[in-house]
């Protein structure tokens, strides 16, 4: 529920209600005291907290209250983010160099939570006025963690508590205690000003197949490598397209070619990316496809022949900072016919004769939970190889199987592998380890 850092007056003690929603905010902090005071970056990351856990007081105005907002996008001024940290600590923020910065506002996805844990909630046990204008608190810090889709039980983190005063501007927080659980260690306080250590997180078997198949979408449509921010509208189409082929071939078939909408190229692509194209045609900034047209809001192309299963299992998720996840991602492909199942265990696999799905790559994958009125869902910001394992597959399937033409020698083990196996002798491993300096040392 929206509420004003400005509502009471002194001598009177703030509300409950009031007090534990100024220390929520301070909650992704750490402790502080006049002494001790928060650095600019941390400052900073005290508007960021506020901003991705909705935690804004009403009287700070935020890209929510304009129409409309840039792909969903939800943005804060710096002017809005001063007088944040000046409401709520009497302090001057002056650092705004961040890449979240963008066009000089904070951005981030709008009405968004992270479903994965709850933001750490203060619950006040004691107000005390030890003068004039100063206010005692004493507070517990609780938070649900863990489940995706249930509700899980409250975890109490500890004890803490907060001196508040009066100043200017109204009551502020001039002193914080956190319970030492939440408190950063000193290496990871000198290593990132961010409270966030990208910490494992557990995942039920529901939770795992959601996102294995949340992240196949991605690899089944071929989606290339990209950083945050740098998708282009091209990838954006290719994607939508791909999808629709490959998920909604019998709607979409019509004379033999797959027809798509521009409206439904931008559904899709806000659904997975949270954003849209920002022109729509095959032509700029290079052509889609030399079979794909485009007329009259229309996407037309050739539906091609059947192919094998392209499919995505995630091995690690980790918190980030500013409430994202990042998800360490498997992608196999398998042979044309192949009907196991894609979110077992690789070891559980059975050649039935036409061979088994190979790992193909390893991504590294900056993803945002989105809640809607239906249930939560994820959006896509940032896809990027960790390894890429496909070319040593092909080189050794090619070598076994005699139709690539000889590698050229390199420096590597992967290469001698591959010439042993071509050559059927094992020369040019000995050769391998000779070039390592190691004539002598054992090899299979």
């Amino acid at each position: 529920m929206p509420f004003s850092l400005q509502t009471v007056k002194p001598p009177a003690l703030p509300s409950v209600s009031s007090a534990g929603q100024m220390l929520d905010m301070l909650l992704g902090s750490r402790s502080f005291s006049r002494q001790r005071p928060l650095t600019q970056k941390e400052l900073f990351e005290v508007v960021v907290h506020a901003c991705f856990w909705r935690l804004l007081p009403s009287s700070i105005h935020h890209g929510e209250d304009i129409s409309p907002r840039p792909n969903g996008d939800d943005y804060l001024s710096q002017a809005e983010a001063r007088k944040l940290v000046q409401q709520l600590l009497g302090a001057t923020l002056n650092h705004w160099e961040d890449e979240r910065i963008q066009g000089g506002y904070l951005v981030w996805r709008y009405n968004t939570s992270n479903s994965m844990h709850e933001p750490p909630r203060a619950r006040i046990k004691a107000l005390k006025a030890d003068g004039p204008k100063t206010v005692s608190v004493a507070f517990v810090v609780e938070q649900r963690i863990g489940n995706l889709t249930l509700q899980p039980p409250v975890t109490r983190l500890g004890e803490g508590n907060a001196t508040l005063e009066w100043g200017k501007t109204g009551l502020i927080v001039v002193g914080l205690t956190l319970p030492k659980a939440m408190e950063p260690s000193e290496s990871q306080r000198k290593a990132s000003p961010q409270r966030s250590d990208r910490t494992e997180l557990p995942l039920s078997t529901g939770e795992r197949r959601a996102l294995n198949t949340f992240f196949s979408n991605f690899s089944e449509a071929g989606v290339e490598p990209f950083k945050r921010g740098q998708l282009s509208d091209q990838q954006l189409i290719r994607f939508a397209l791909l999808h629709e082929r490959i998920n909604a071939r019998r709607q979409i078939i019509r004379a033999g070619k797959g027809y798509v909408s521009a409206g439904r190229v931008d559904e899709l692509c806000l659904r997975y990316f949270g954003q849209k194209p920002k022109r729509h045609g095959v032509s700029a900034p290079k052509r889609l496809s030399d079979h794909t047209e485009y007329h009259a809001g229309q996407y037309s192309f050739p539906l091609g022949d059947g192919e094998g299963p392209t499919f995505s299992q995630v091995r690690k998720l980790r918190s980030a900072p500013g409430g994202l996840f990042e998800a360490e991602v498997e992608v196999y492909s398998g042979p044309n016919g192949w009907e196991g199942d894609p979110h077992s265990s690789p070891s559980s696999w059975h050649d039935n004769g036409d061979g088994i799905p190979t790992l193909d790559c390893r991504m590294r994958c900056l993803i945002q939970n989105v809640r809607t009125k239906k249930a939560p869902r994820y959006v896509l910001l940032e896809y990027q190889i960790i390894e890429n394992l496909k070319r040593v597959t092909q080189d050794l399937k090619g070598a076994t199987q005699g139709t690539r033409t000889p590698l050229k020698p390199r420096p590597d083990v992967t290469s001698a592998l591959v010439e042993a196996i071509r050559s059927d002798s094992p020369s040019p491993l000995r050769n391998y380890l000779a070039d390592r300096g190691d004539p002598n040392a054992k090899y299979q």
